[in-house]
C-alpha cells in the first residue's frame, strides 16, 4: 500500500515537513549496468520528497551473496541518473546531487559473523579517516528483520510498531 509505505519510510528516516516523502513509484524495470553487461539492479520502489530527494527501497526476502557490494551497486544507478550531459538552456550542470538512500529490509542477517549483535537497524554514511561525514548524499539503512524479536507488549516507538507489523 503506497500510503502505508510512505508513512513507514517517513518514520524510519525521521522525515518531516519539506523532507517528507510525498510520492513513490513501484518499479518493475531493470536498470542495466555499463554497456548492458550481465550485472543488473532491480529497484522495488523509487521515492521522492517534497524537496526532490531520491530514495531506493530494495526489499530482500532471500539471502543475497555479497549484499553490501550489491547495495553499493544499486545506489550507483540513482546517482548516475542525476547526471546531465552537455548543457541545458546554455547552463552547464553543476554536479549538485540529490541525496540517495538505499533502504534494505532484509529477511536475513547481513553478516553471519555479527549475528550475535542485536542491532536491528544499521545506518551507514560515507566518512573520511577522521570519522567525519565526507558527503551527505549517499546513505544506506539496513533492517535485519531476524534480529527484531519484540513482542506486541514490548513495542515502544512508532518504528517498533512498524517492524512488528512487517515481521508478523
Amino acid at each position: 500500500n503506497k500510503d502505508l509505505l510512505i508513512s513507514f519510510l517517513n518514520a524510519l528516516l525521521d522525515l518531516k515537513e519539506e523532507k517528507e516523502i510525498i510520492d513513490l513509484t513501484y518499479f518493475n524495470t531493470e536498470q542495466l549496468g555499463y554497456n548492458n553487461s550481465e550485472r543488473r539492479a532491480i529497484y522495488d520502489v523509487y521515492c521522492q520528497t517534497k524537496e526532490g530527494k531520491r530514495f531506493i527501497v530494495e526489499m530482500q526476502k532471500a539471502k543475497q551473496d555479497n549484499f553490501r557490494d550489491r547495495a553499493l551497486y544499486y545506489s550507483s544507478f540513482a546517482i548516475q541518473e542525476q547526471g546531465q550531459k552537455g548543457t541545458k538552456d546554455n547552463i552547464s550542470w553543476d554536479y549538485k546531487l540529490s541525496p540517495v538512500y538505499v533502504v534494505g529490509i532484509l529477511d536475513f542477517n547481513m553478516d553471519e559473523s555479527l549475528e550475535k549483535s542485536n542491532k536491528v537497524i544499521t545506518k551507514v554514511k560515507l566518512k573520511d579517516d577522521d570519522n567525519e561525514v565526507f558527503n551527505e548524499n549517499l546513505n544506506f539503512i539496513f533492517i535485519e528483520m531476524p534480529k527484531f524479536r519484540k513482542t506486541e507488549t514490548e513495542l515502544g516507538s512508532f518504528i517498533d510498531k512498524w517492524l512488528y507489523v512487517i515481521k508478523n
